[in-house]
C-alpha cells in the first residue's frame, strides 16, 4: 500500500507573494515558474506543473516548520 499526500495549505498565496520576506519571495518565484510552465508550448507539461505546485506546498510547510528531514 502506498499513500500519497493530497492535502493543500489553505493560504492566500497571492497575498503571500506580495510580502517582502524570504517566504514572500519564495512564493512569488514559485508562482512565476508555475505560470511560465502553464504558458509554455511544451506537450504534456502537466506533470511538471504538478511538481512545481508540490514544491510550493512543501516549501510553505518547511517555512512553518511542518516538514521533517529524514536522514538515514
Amino acid at each position: 500500500v502506498k499513500l500519497r499526500e493530497e492535502t493543500r495549505i489553505d493560504l492566500n498565496i497571492e497575498a503571500l507573494s506580495e510580502e517582502s520576506s524570504l517566504k514572500g519571495i519564495f512564493v512569488k518565484k514559485m508562482l512565476e515558474k508555475i505560470e511560465e510552465e502553464k504558458n509554455s508550448q511544451k506537450m504534456n507539461n502537466s506533470h511538471e506543473i504538478e511538481k512545481l505546485e508540490k514544491a510550493l506546498d512543501y516549501g510553505l510547510r518547511a517555512f512553518d516548520g511542518k516538514v521533517k528531514l529524514n536522514v538515514d
